[in-house]
C-alpha cells in the first residue's frame, strides 16, 4: 500500500479473507527491508501455505519458506533464471514450455537456490502470461495451480476496503507514533465492520454508507469495539 504497510491475510475454506498480522514499513527507523517484515509475519505464523506476489518472490524468502516445511505458491519475473533437469541453464522470458509442461509444469531449479521448484506457464489475459512457481514439486496440474494462486485475490480486496471505508491515507500527522497509531485504529475499525457486514449479510460499503441507521447511531453513543 501507498502508507507503507505489509500485511498477512489468511483465507478460511468460505473464502473469506482475514486479517491477522501487519508491519509498517519504514526502512529509515528500523532498518527493515518489506520482505524481511514478511520473514517476521510468516514465522508467527501456523499456516501451511504462503502465497506472495514477484515481489517477494526472493530465494531468501522461498529458502525460508521450503526451509520451515512451508508450501509457497508465487509468481517469478521473466528475468529469473532457471537450470532444468539437464542442468541446462534458461531465462524464463526466453524458455518455451511445451504443450505437456503447459499443463503439469516443468521441474527446475532456479539460479542460486539449493532445493527443486515446479513452474507453471499461466496465460493471464489475452497476449499476457505469467509463471507461477511452487515448491509443492508432486503439483501437476496447472488448473489446480491458478486456482490457489487466485486466493491473493483477499489481499488486493483488503487494501481496497480499508482504503475506501477507513481514511487510512488521510491522516495529516508528522508524527512517526502519531501515524502508527491512525494506522491502526483504522485496521481495528475495519476488523469490526467487516464482522458486522458478515453477519448482516451485507457488503461493508452498504454498511459503512448506512451510518443514519439505528446500529451506526447506538455504536457512535455506546461503541462495542474496545481500545487497550
Amino acid at each position: 500500500m501507498g502508507i507503507g504497510l505489509v500485511n498477512a491475510v489468511s483465507v478460511d475454506e468460505e473464502g473469506r479473507f482475514h486479517l491477522k498480522d501487519y508491519r509498517i514499513y519504514s526502512k529509515k527507523e528500523d532498518g527493515k527491508t518489506k520482505i524481511q517484515l514478511a520473514h517476521e509475519m510468516v514465522q508467527k505464523s501456523k499456516s501451511e501455505i504462503v502465497l506472495f506476489d514477484s515481489w517477494y518472490a526472493s530465494k531468501y524468502f522461498m529458502k525460508f519458506l521450503n526451509e520451515g516445511g512451508k508450501i509457497f505458491y508465487s509468481t517469478l519475473p521473466s528475468s529469473r533464471v532457471f537450470y532444468d533437469e539437464q542442468n541446462k541453464k534458461y531465462k524464463l522470458k526466453d524458455y518455451e514450455f511445451t504443450e505437456e509442461e503447459k499443463k503439469e509444469g516443468k521441474l527446475v531449479q532456479l539460479n542460486k537456490m539449493n532445493f527443486k521448484v515446479r513452474i507453471f506457464h499461466s496465460c493471464v489475459k489475452k497476449g499476457e502470461v505469467e509463471t507461477i512457481v511452487t515448491n509443492d514439486i508432486d503439483q501437476s496440474s496447472l488448473e489446480e495451480s491458478e486456482k490457489m494462486l487466485s486466493l491473493r485475490w483477499g489481499i488486493e480486496e483488503f487494501h481496497r476496503e480499508i482504503k475506501n471505508v477507513t481514511g487510512i491515507e488521510k491522516c495529516q500527522a508528522r508524527k512517526s507514533r502519531i501515524q502508527r497509531n491512525h494506522i491502526c485504529c483504522c485496521l481495528m475499525a475495519w476488523q469490526f465492520l467487516k464482522a458486522e457486514a458478515r453477519k448482516r449479510e451485507l457488503t461493508i460499503y452498504a454498511l459503512h454508507q448506512s451510518q443514519s441507521d439505528n446500529f451506526i447511531r447506538s455504536q457512535l453513543f455506546k461503541p462495542k469495539l474496545k481500545f487497550a
